[in-house]
C-alpha cells in the first residue's frame, strides 16, 4: 500500500520476514529511482546527495568551489588551500603528508616499509 508521506517521499508498509513486524519504508519519489529508507529524513538526504533536490550549497571562502556538506568544504580547503591540515611527519626523512594513507604509501615507496597490521 502506497500513500503520500512527509519529506517529499512515499511510504510503503511491508511485513518483516524476521519478526513479522510491519516496517514503513520511505521511497524516493524521483522518477526512476528505487531507493528506500526507514526514516523520511534519510530520503531527504538521499535526494539532496543523489538528485540535487533541496541542496543547501556551501561555498568555499577562498575560491568558487561549492559543496553539499561542511565536511566536503573542510576536505577541499585542506587539499587545495592547505587550510586546517594536520601534517603527518615521516619518521625516516623530512617528508610530510596530508593523510595517513599518503604517508604509508611514501614509507612503502621510499623506505621499503610495509604497513603493519
Amino acid at each position: 500500500m502506497r500513500v503520500q508521506g512527509e519529506g517529499g517521499g512515499r511510504h510503503q508498509e511491508t511485513q518483516s520476514h524476521v519478526h513479522g513486524i510491519a516496517v514503513r519504508w520511505w521511497l524516493c519519489d524521483y522518477s526512476g529511482c528505487e531507493h528506500r529508507a526507514k526514516l523520511s529524513c534519510n530520503i531527504t538526504t538521499h535526494k539532496a546527495n543523489k538528485h540535487n533536490i533541496g541542496v543547501l550549497w556551501k561555498q568555499c571562502a577562498h575560491c568558487d568551489y561549492k559543496a553539499k556538506s561542511n565536511g566536503q568544504i573542510t576536505t577541499h580547503k585542506a587539499n587545495v588551500h592547505n587550510i586546517g591540515v594536520q601534517w603527518r611527519q615521516c619518521s625516516h626523512c623530512d617528508y610530510k603528508a596530508k593523510t595517513n594513507s599518503d604517508l604509508t604509501r611514501h614509507k612503502a615507496d621510499k623506505h621499503n616499509i610495509d604497513k603493519v597490521r
